[in-house]
């Protein structure tokens, strides 16, 4: 089980993000997020936060950071997350 609340409040909070529940989370980090409340949408939607937020490569977590603190806290594109 994955606790994405959690996982944003530990690595999002400090860039702006005010509500952590999974659309807002989606949002932020620009997860696209359909059919939300479908067991499926919304267990795939968790993946892609842990994925984002915990990668296997340091390298992509320092990346995140990064980008996240020179963009004011949102990510502006979904083409940085499938590039790292």
């Amino acid at each position: 089980m994955i606790d994405t609340r959690t996982l944003c409040i530990a690595h999002l909070a400090r860039y702006g993000l005010s509500k952590f529940g999974l659309r807002d989370c989606c949002d932020f980090l620009a997860i696209d997020l359909q059919n939300h409340h479908s067991a499926k949408a919304d267990a795939f939607a968790s993946w892609k936060i842990f994925q984002t937020l915990c990668p296997v490569n340091p390298y992509k977590n320092f990346l995140l950071h990064q980008r996240l603190s020179f963009n004011g806290g949102r990510l502006k594109t979904r083409e940085f997350l499938k590039n790292i």
